[in-house]
């Protein structure tokens, strides 16, 4: 067996402290923590909500904040959606895919080797031969500049990323969900609500018609009451329109698997009773919890390394390789000591001029970050616009509230009273029907304003990042472990 040369392992053994006087620090990360926390906001306080920047957030007031609302058949509906929605498996495998994608990454920087074996045979006029060889050659890259952990860390953050995205989409799906299922019941409700306004309006006319034959009105008072009525009919339809796009957009959301669900949701119920948890507070940091800026974060953690890395491709390189073969005319001679011939080899490796090209891609490669770290604070500034906004439009329909209901509670009253003055020869046809009129818009408006309650509720959650915490990923069909990754 031919022997290893001393003076190859010499030189090699020269090279190999180069190993420890290349280590690099890690790079400095920049500090995104203290640009996501909100000073003041600008805006009003709505009831229930507490903004003051010292107190800390529930994370349970936002991990299932739907069950909040008191409201079985749509927590229901919300597991429903997330273990059928299309949109939100193939996030899933997203995730999955960078996961798979991280390791080929990273197994760049292992060892490598190969198994080569052949045997041939020629054959001439005077002679036959035949021979054989066999081969294992290995080769490794060590890593001088820690370049091996940048790529590990830039692969962990592209990771991530792509989870955090999974948990924007599921935040963005459930709020989805609850908006549809608000709007499905409003729909039921205005329904319902027109179909005992044209009752009412049938009423009137009828009793204008009586009235008209008897002699006691004019036709002009007949004509109004007609008009009313027809009026009021022609509203219904968009709302039964509204009503069937609310379900056929739930059906979407779950995949085309309703199933029992379905019939209870065309069954009329009222709009949900939703009451926020005691002082629901909105943290100094409620921008940072936000999975759609944590993605943009690891963004910014992903493109440092690349910088990293870039840098590393103008210092030299040192690998080392090695191989065993061997070679004779059968296989078992192959496999004699004898004919096995070793090797093993260092080489170093410096660029020392390639017109610039590395040094671009550094620079290239830097204004990637700077652009990473705009996009950050993009993404900070749009987070905040969509809370500040969410707790403005929160603030403004509960005033409003208020207002709706003491107006329907005053219209009721001017109702009834019309109803009798009229029935006491005191007051005409037409201000009753302008009382009526009144009755049924401020019951319109009571009930458009209580959904837009709901829904700016729904804004505010979605805007704070509510609806991924403590929830899992269904497992796909070919994770024979069920594998169910938050």
């Amino acid at each position: 067996m031919k022997l290893i040369s001393p003076t190859l392992v010499r030189h090699a053994a020269l090279l190999l402290p180069l190993t420890l006087a290349g280590c690099s620090s890690a790079p400095e990360q920049p500090d995104l923590a203290v640009a996501t926390t909100v000073q003041d906001w600008h805006t009003q306080t709505p009831q229930g909500v507490n903004l003051d920047p010292a107190d800390a957030a529930d994370p349970s007031s936002l991990a299932t904040w739907w069950q909040h609302w008191q409201d079985p058949l749509l927590n229901q509906l919300v597991q429903q959606v997330l273990a059928n929605n299309p949109s939100l498996a193939s996030s899933g495998i997203s995730y999955r895919l960078a996961l798979l994608q991280a390791g080929v990454a990273t197994a760049g920087f292992r060892p490598k080797g190969n198994l080569s074996t052949g045997i041939s045979a020629s054959e001439s006029d005077n002679t036959d031969s035949t021979s054989a060889n066999a081969g294992l050659n290995a080769s490794w890259e060590i890593d001088l500049w820690g370049s091996r952990r940048a790529a590990r860390e830039q692969a962990d953050a592209n990771v991530q990323k792509s989870l955090q995205e999974l948990h924007a989409a599921q935040v963005s799906l459930i709020a989805e969900v609850v908006q549809a299922y608000v709007d499905l019941r409003l729909a039921q409700q205005n329904r319902g609500l027109t179909t005992e306004s044209i009752r009412l309006r049938q009423q009137s006319y009828d009793l204008a018609r009586w009235q008209r034959q008897a002699g006691l009105t004019t036709e002009l008072q007949q004509a109004q009451a007609l008009t009313l009525l027809r009026q009021t009919e022609s509203s219904l339809p968009p709302y039964e329109q509204a009503e069937l796009q609310a379900l056929q957009q739930l059906q979407a959301l779950a995949g085309g698997e309703l199933g029992e669900l379905s019939a209870a949701l065309q069954t009329p119920q009222s709009l949900p009773s939703f009451s926020a948890p005691a002082g629901l507070t909105i943290p100094a940091e409620v921008l940072r919890q936000r999975p759609d800026v944590q993605a943009q974060e690891q963004a910014v953690r992903a493109q440092t390394e690349a910088v990293v890395l870039a840098r590393h491709q103008r210092y030299p390189s040192l690998g080392l390789s090695g191989s065993l073969s061997a070679s004779g005319e059968t296989y078992s001679d192959v496999f004699d000591v004898d004919a096995v011939v070793a090797r093993i080899a260092a080489n170093l490796a410096l660029v020392l001029f390639d017109g610039g090209v590395l040094k671009q891609a550094v620079r290239t490669q830097q204004l990637q970050l700077e652009q990473s770290l705009l996009a950050y604070r993009s993404k900070l500034l749009t987070a905040q616009e969509e809370v500040e906004n969410a707790l403005t439009r929160l603030a403004s329909t509960q005033r409003q509230q208020q207002s709706f209901a003491q107006a329907l509670a005053s219209a009721e009253l001017s109702a009834s009273l019309s109803a009798q003055q009229f029935e006491a020869g005191l007051l005409s046809f037409s201000e009753l029907l302008d009382a009526q009129t009144a009755l049924l818009n401020a019951r319109s408006a009571l009930l458009g304003n209580h959904s837009n309650i709901l829904g700016s509720w729904v804004q505010l959650y979605r805007s704070m990042g509510g609806g991924w915490q403590g929830l899992t990923l269904p497992a796909l069909a070919f994770d024979a472990a069920g594998d169910t990754r938050e």
